[in-house]
C-alpha cells in the first residue's frame, strides 16, 4: 500500500461520482422508492474510508496513462523557482489551508461547548425517564431552556435540549425518542468525522456537499429504527409531528454551527419532504432493492480496483529530461506489494516491467 499523486487523483475522481451519486439518491423525486437507510449506509461508508485512504491497494489494477497521468505529473513537478516546484507550492498552501480550517472547527466546538454551559446554567433539568422513556443503560439529562426553538442534540453532548413549549406538545414523546437515538448511535461523531475530512479536503468542493447531506441521511436512520416496532396508527403520528415541528423551523442558529448540532429538524423544506416520503415509502418497503445492495456490497472494491499511473518510458519528457548517465546511475525499487519504481536523478517513476529493454543492466532493490 502507497500514497502517489495518481491514488489522491483517483480518490478524487471517485469520490466526487460517489457523492455526486448521494446526492441525486437523496434529492430524487422518486429514488426513495429504490432503496432504504442500509444501501446509504454501506454508500456513505465507502465514501468515507476513500477519502480516509487514498492510498493503492496490493490488489490494486494498474493502467498506464501516457497522455493524461504523465502530464499532470510534468506540471506538479515543474520547478517554478529554485529547487521548489508546483507541487510543493501546492502543498504548503494545502497544508496552510488545513491549519486554518482545523482552527475555524475548533472554535466552533468550543462555542458549542460555551452555549451548552449557558443553556445548563438557566434551564430546568429533568430526565428520559421523567418522561416515561425507557432507558437502557443510560437516563440522559432532559434541559428544558427558553432561548432554543428546536428539540437538539449538541456537540458531544450526553443530553437533549428542548423548548420550553416542547413540554407541552403531545408530540414530545416521538421526539424525545428520535433525539436519544442519536445519542445512542454516536451520531455527533460521524458528522465530526465529515468536519475533519471537510478540513483536510478544505479545497474540494464535494466534501461541502456531502456535509449537507450527511444531517439527512443520520435522521433518516434514526426514523428507521425508531419507527420499525411502531404501529401503523403510530408510525402515521410520528410523520406528522415532523410535519408539525417543520413549522418551527429554527432561525436563530448560525448557519455555521449546524455541523455541531443533531436536530429533530435541521433541513431545508425540500429535505423534510423526502424524508416524509421515505418514511411513507417505509411503511410498505423495508429493505433495499437486492441489485442496489448487491452493487453497494462490491463498491468498496471496485472504488479500490484500478488506478492510472504515468507512463514515461519511451516518452519525450524522459528522453529530453535525463541523460544516459542518469539511466546508468539508477536503480529499481521492487516494493512489499509487487509494485516497481524506477528510481533517476532523485525522481521516481512507476513502471510495469523492470524485465523490458529499457531496463536491462539496472539494479533491482527489494524494499526493506
Amino acid at each position: 500500500m502507497r500514497l502517489s499523486i495518481s491514488s489522491v487523483f483517483i480518490t478524487l475522481i471517485t469520490a466526487s461520482l460517489l457523492i455526486l451519486f448521494l446526492h441525486v439518491l437523496l434529492t430524487g423525486k422518486k429514488s426513495h422508492a429504490f432503496f432504504r437507510t442500509d444501501f446509504l449506509t454501506i454508500l456513505l461508508l465507502t465514501i468515507l474510508l476513500r477519502l480516509l485512504f487514498p492510498i493503492e491497494f496490493p490488489f490494486t489494477i494498474t493502467i498506464l496513462s501516457r497522455h493524461v497521468m504523465t502530464a499532470i505529473r510534468n506540471v506538479l513537478v515543474h520547478p517554478i523557482a529554485r529547487s521548489f516546484t508546483l507541487l510543493q507550492l501546492l502543498l504548503v498552501i494545502w497544508g496552510m489551508g488545513v491549519l486554518l480550517q482545523g482552527i475555524r472547527l475548533l472554535w466552533r466546538i468550543r462555542s458549542v461547548h460555551a452555549l451548552c454551559t449557558y443553556l445548563k446554567k438557566h434551564s430546568r433539568v429533568l430526565h428520559l425517564s421523567d418522561f416515561g422513556i425507557s432507558c437502557e443503560k443510560a437516563d440522559h439529562p432532559v434541559y428544558i431552556c427558553n432561548e432554543i426553538q428546536l428539540p437538539m442534540v449538541p456537540g458531544f453532548q450526553q443530553a437533549i435540549f428542548l423548548p420550553a413549549d416542547t413540554c407541552r406538545n403531545e408530540d414530545l414523546h416521538f421526539i424525545l425518542l428520535h433525539e436519544a437515538e442519536h445519542i445512542r448511535h454516536h451520531d455527533i461523531f460521524i458528522k465530526q468525522l465529515v468536519n475533519i475530512l471537510a478540513v483536510i479536503y478544505w479545497w474540494f468542493p464535494p466534501i461541502y456537499l456531502l456535509q449537507k447531506q450527511i444531517d439527512l441521511y443520520l435522521d433518516m436512520r434514526v426514523d428507521t429504527v425508531v419507527t420499525r416496532s411502531m404501529t401503523l396508527t403510530q408510525y402515521q403520528a410520528y410523520m406528522q409531528t415532523i410535519l408539525d415541528i417543520q413549522k418551527r423551523q429554527v432561525t436563530s442558529t448560525p448557519e455555521s454551527m449546524q455541523p455541531q448540532f443533531n436536530c429533530f429538524l435541521s433541513h431545508s423544506e425540500k429535505s423534510l419532504t423526502f424524508r416524509i416520503h421515505y418514511l411513507m415509502e417505509g411503511i410498505f418497503k423495508k429493505r433495499t432493492n437486492r441489485m442496489l445492495l448487491l452493487f453497494a456490497f462490491i463498491l468498496p472494491f471496485l472504488s479500490n480496483a484500478i488506478i492510472m499511473e504515468p507512463d514515461y518510458i519511451n516518452s519525450p519528457a524522459v528522453q529530453d529530461t535525463f541523460s544516459e548517465d542518469d539511466f546508468n546511475d539508477g536503480y529499481i525499487i521492487h516494493h512489499k506489494d509487487g509494485t516497481y519504481t524506477f528510481v533517476i536523478a532523485g525522481n521516481e517513476v512507476h513502471i510495469n516491467d523492470p524485465d523490458g529493454p529499457d531496463f536491462q543492466g539496472i539494479p533491482i532493490i527489494e524494499e526493506d
